[in-house]
């Protein structure tokens, strides 16, 4: 995904009983997401308006959206979220797949939540609070957690601070990066010049059938999520994104 910068902050004066536990003045913050594919992992780096918690639909704009795009907040053995009908998102939750339940309306900073839509690519926009408060750490169970910048300046790849670190063979998958093959991959793994593992990307080559790994240098634009693949059954390595906006 490439994701363009914050394009508007704005300095509210707090108004109405929603905001009253707020000092004033509240910084409100628009982000525009532009993705290269249909699927895209969506970050939460702002909080609703008068809140500390996130509800997606609330949060993530319908302009540009379609009726029928879906965006999920829980995957597993199914999947739960809300779908856009009439330009707006459904009160109804979609609910798919056995034993999955309705999915929540708050979710932490830290996580992300998954937009798949019918065909567009246009620009995704979010909307809400500028946080103040810490980010929780946020855990990868084993399988796939969705997992996303949850401040409003970048971060690269490797500069991520890890509370317990991934399991060497670990990937993190950007789906709004997308190839033909899916998504852009990155491995957790010592680079071919090193001992020391790190997120790097990885090469085949297909006369000695060997990988080279090279360091990667990806940035994680605000509001860009992606999809981390814990391999390991007895590691869960937690994100420690620190405080701060």
């Amino acid at each position: 995904m490439n994701l363009k910068s914050l394009i508007t902050v704005a300095a509210v004066a707090t108004a109405g009983a929603a905001l009253a536990a707020y000092e004033s003045p509240v910084k409100l913050c628009q982000i525009k997401v532009e993705t290269a594919s249909t699927n895209a992992i969506i970050a939460l780096p702002l909080v609703n308006v008068g809140s500390t918690t996130v509800n997606p639909t609330n949060y993530v704009l319908t302009a540009g959206l379609t009726d029928g795009d879906i965006l999920y907040a829980s995957y597993g053995k199914g999947k739960a979220g809300w779908r856009v009908a009439n330009g707006q998102w459904s009160g109804t939750p979609v609910i798919q797949g056995t034993n999955q339940s309705a999915p929540s309306d708050t979710l932490p900073r830290g996580t992300g939540v998954w937009l798949k839509r019918q065909s567009k690519t246009a620009p995704v926009y979010l909307y809400g609070q500028i946080a103040t408060d810490a980010v929780t750490s946020v855990a990868a169970v084993n399988g796939f957690t969705m997992m996303g910048n949850p401040k409003t300046t970048s971060i690269l790849i490797n500069e991520i601070t890890w509370t317990t670190y991934p399991t060497v063979g670990d990937e993190i998958e950007v789906l709004n990066d997308a190839t033909a093959y899916g998504a852009t991959t990155y491995v957790w793994h010592a680079p071919s010049d090193s001992d020391t593992p790190c997120w790097c990307t990885e090469t085949l080559d297909t006369v000695n059938w060997t990988f080279t790994y090279t360091r990667a240098d990806k940035t994680f634009q605000p509001g860009e999520g992606f999809w981390y693949k814990n391999t390991s059954s007895s590691v869960t390595p937690t994100i420690n994104w620190g405080t701060g906006e």
